[in-house]
């Protein structure tokens, strides 16, 4: 075998088995195909506003001013609001903006995701040991591009499960709360149709009771009027015999 064809072939080779499950590798850094909870986040000019679609929950996240700060909170990296994330998770995290570029990058995660308008990216994490970790936007993105802070609070999945309640959301796979007053028995549904159909039969009486009466009404008002108009009539013919009498009685 030639020489320049076995220094080419090899060197092919190499790359080759180097290259595929690198890509394989790339692909999946952004992707994850066993995701166990999905985290939206959208980015506005200037803060994040996030979404827990299995959960139900959604929330605003400003940064806090320097008046606002704790013992020990660190300056412009602490919000008011804390994105809760299990440990031990698959997280997908799915990004995109409503104005202009931004960008999520929380540097203890190993990511960086730019969020575009009208475009919806996504990355994931999987959070190994509990703790808060911080970030900012990395992406230019007005005058308060600063002041885009990031924070993340990973938990046990046990105190993760508490703050979903807490904040009035729900577990996938949990099955609704019933009211039990709000429990209707079949005797009790019973007993509802009979009473309505017993309402709907005297709104009918009425209904139909109502003309007759209204007709009697208006038969009774004629009657009244003919006997007036009779009395009018006698009184009218008394008198003219008297004034009759009289002139008689005066020839």
């Amino acid at each position: 075998v030639p020489l320049e064809i076995l220094w080419t072939l090899v060197p092919v080779v190499i790359v080759a088995a180097i290259a595929f499950p690198s890509v394989k590798l790339i692909y999946f850094m952004d992707k994850t195909e066993k995701a166990d909870m999905t985290l939206k986040v959208i980015g506005h000019q200037w803060y994040w506003e996030y979404e827990y679609p299995d959960h139900n929950i959604s929330f605003d996240s400003f940064m806090l001013n320097k008046d606002q700060l704790k013992d020990g909170q660190i300056r412009n990296l602490e919000v008011d609001k804390q994105v809760v994330l299990p440990v031990d998770t698959n997280v997908r995290i799915l990004g995109t903006s409503v104005d202009v570029l931004h960008s999520w990058a929380v540097p203890s995660f190993g990511i960086k995701q730019d969020t575009i308008p009208g475009r919806l990216r996504e990355t994931w994490v999987r959070i190994t040991k509990p703790g808060i970790y911080y970030g900012q936007c990395s992406e230019l993105c007005g005058k308060d591009h600063g002041y885009m802070s990031i924070a993340v609070r990973a938990v046990p999945k046990e105190e993760f499960e508490a703050w979903v309640a807490g904040e009035g959301g729900s577990l996938p796979g949990s099955e609704p709360v019933v009211d039990p007053a709000a429990v209707v028995t079949p005797i009790a549904a019973a007993q509802v149709e009979v009473s309505k159909a017993g309402a709907e039969s005297e709104v009918q009486e009425t209904i139909e009771s109502t003309p007759m009466q209204e007709s009697d009404t208006q038969t009774k008002n004629i009657e009244t009027k003919n006997n007036a108009e009779t009395t009018n009539n006698a009184e009218n013919s008394v008198e003219k015999i008297a004034e009759e009498a009289v002139v008689a009685l005066t020839l």
